[in-house]
């Protein structure tokens, strides 16, 4: 399902599309593992996309990430930034949906 001409969506068709965005962007990288719970919108830092979990992922490269998470925005149709979040144990695949952001700088 393509959203990219959508000007509104029901939550539960825009959960539906990103499920197959992130299914599809995976099956293509054929490395990475995705448990279906940790797919969606993640209100804190605001990306839509998904969790990796697996140990062995964190032996990627930057690039692997911005690749997945652009293929997701692409199949949703989102318009936004590739963003991918790093933390201890596990990391956040996805993208920024919005077409602009506000800088705050000194």
């Amino acid at each position: 399902m393509s959203l990219s001409r959508a000007k509104s969506i029901s939550v539960q068709d825009f959960s539906a599309a990103v499920a197959e965005a992130v299914g599809r962007a995976v099956e293509a990288d054929g490395r990475m593992r995705v448990d279906p719970a940790d797919i969606g919108y993640f209100v804190d830092p605001g990306v839509v996309g998904f969790i990796l979990r697996d140990r062995d992922v964190f032996a990627r490269s930057a690039g692997d990430f911005s690749k997945v998470a652009g293929t997701v925005a692409e199949i949703t149709g989102g318009a936004g930034i590739s963003a991918t979040v790093i933390v201890d144990d596990w990391i956040l695949v996805g993208y920024f949906p919005r077409e602009t952001f506000l800088q705050f700088g000194a």
